[in-house]
Formats: C-alpha cells, sequence, structure tokens
C-alpha cells in the first residue's frame, strides 16, 4: 500500500510538474521555427518526438501498473472481507446453542472490531476508485500530450515541405 502511494505520488508530481512548465504558445514556437530554418530547436524536433514518445510510455507503462496493483488489491480486500463475513455467520450459528454473558461481550467486542475493519476496507476501496479516476486522467493528458506534439510535427513538417519546394 505505501508503495502504491509513493508511485502515485511520483505520477501526481511529474505530471504536475509537466503542466506547470513555462511554454510558449503554438503560433509563438511556429513562427520562430518559420522566421529561422537554422533554429536549433528545429534540428533538435526529431530528439524532442523520441523524448515525448518515451516519456508517453514511461507513463502508460506506470499507468497500467497502478491499475493492475488496484486490481489486485481490491480482489484482495473482497476476499477479506468475504472471508469475514463467513466467520461472523458462522461464529454466529455456534454461539446460538451457548448463550453466557462473557460470550455475548466477547461478540460484541468482535463486532466492534468487525465494523471498523469494514469501515478501513470501505475508505481503502472508495481511495481504489479514486485513484482509477486519476489514473484515467493521467491517461488523458498523455494523449492529449500526444495530438499536441503530432500537430506540431505536422506543422513543422508542411513548413518544410513548403520551404524544400520553394528552393527548387
Amino acid at each position: 500500500m505505501l508503495k502504491l502511494g509513493i508511485c502515485l505520488a511520483i505520477v501526481f508530481i511529474a505530471c504536475n510538474l509537466y503542466g506547470s512548465q513555462a511554454k510558449p504558445t503554438d503560433d509563438d514556437f511556429t513562427s520562430l521555427l518559420i522566421k529561422d530554418p537554422n533554429h536549433p530547436l528545429r534540428q533538435m524536433l526529431p530528439l524532442l518526438d523520441h523524448i515525448a514518445a518515451y516519456r508517453s510510455k514511461i507513463l502508460v507503462d506506470e499507468i497500467n501498473k497502478l491499475k493492475t496493483e488496484t486490481t489486485e488489491l481490491k480482489q484482495t480486500m473482497w476476499r477479506i472481507l468475504a472471508a469475514m463475513e463467513s466467520g461472523q455467520s458462522s461464529l454466529q450459528e455456534s454461539l446460538k446453542d451457548v448463550v453466557p454473558k462473557d460470550l455475548n461481550d466477547r461478540l460484541g467486542r468482535v463486532e466492534d472490531q468487525q465494523t471498523d475493519i469494514q469501515k478501513s476496507l470501505g475508505a481503502q476501496l472508495e481511495m481504489q476508485v479514486n485513484l482509477d479516476k486519476g489514473q484515467q486522467s493521467v491517461l488523458e493528458n498523455v494523449q492529449s500530450l500526444d495530438k499536441k506534439l503530432a500537430d506540431l510535427y505536422k506543422i513543422i513538417s508542411e513548413h518544410h515541405d513548403s520551404q524544400s519546394a520553394e528552393l527548387q
């Protein structure tokens, strides 16, 4: 659980850092590349595309890993919950024959503990559902980034093709 929390914190921080970087508008960036064909950024575009694709792949892999861990954790929690419920029902069945006051007190404490555990499991399950929502948001951000990079690459390619045609 701690590892999952750490992974989610890292993904959250990485996404926030990426989103908060100062960026020129698309028009400023495009006009800069159009004005200066020898600009170092133009020469670095293949490297930037490669870095973006690699980063996207890492994020998708991390999201898939988190989804797998989340699914496994949910399954474990449901198994524990089912075992607890079956244990409670079998305990109640066995206690029908024996009803001393001490046994009723013990049963009350066990039920209180079970209630606390069920509340804890419910909170964990709710946290997992929230994590799934956060993962979906991260995936949408990655897809948006891929689309923007594809659009930028298309603009640069069109400009490059038009300059090549002008030179010929």
